[in-house]
């Protein structure tokens, strides 16, 4: 009750503790904004190269090679299916040969 009714204000060692949580409070919010933006530009980043080898892919510039593709299960037989298989960067797709050509 005794620090309520004093008029004196607040000691050093109160105003520098109130300092120093500031201080940790501000590091912690840049260091975060920093992640945030390092993370974002690298998201852009692959979002732009598979933007790119999408568009590659189906504008036909992707290379494009004659394969089969084999499906396995534990309960059937091997399945073997003639494809056309196209890769463009790290973007590959298959499509049944003679089909949609």
């Amino acid at each position: 009750m005794k620090k309520l009714r004093s008029r004196r204000g607040e000691t050093l060692t109160e105003t520098l503790i109130a300092i120093l949580i500031v201080a940790i409070a501000a590091t912690a919010l840049a260091t975060r904004t920093a992640t945030v933006a390092r993370l974002n530009d690298k998201t852009n980043t692959v979002m732009t190269e598979f933007y790119a080898e999408l568009s590659a892919a189906e504008s036909g510039e992707a290379v494009t090679s004659y394969g089969q593709v084999t499906i396995r299960s534990d309960r059937w037989l091997p399945i073997h299916i003639d494809a056309d298989y196209t890769t463009a960067g790290a973007f590959s797709s298959y499509r049944r040969a003679g089909k949609g050509r």
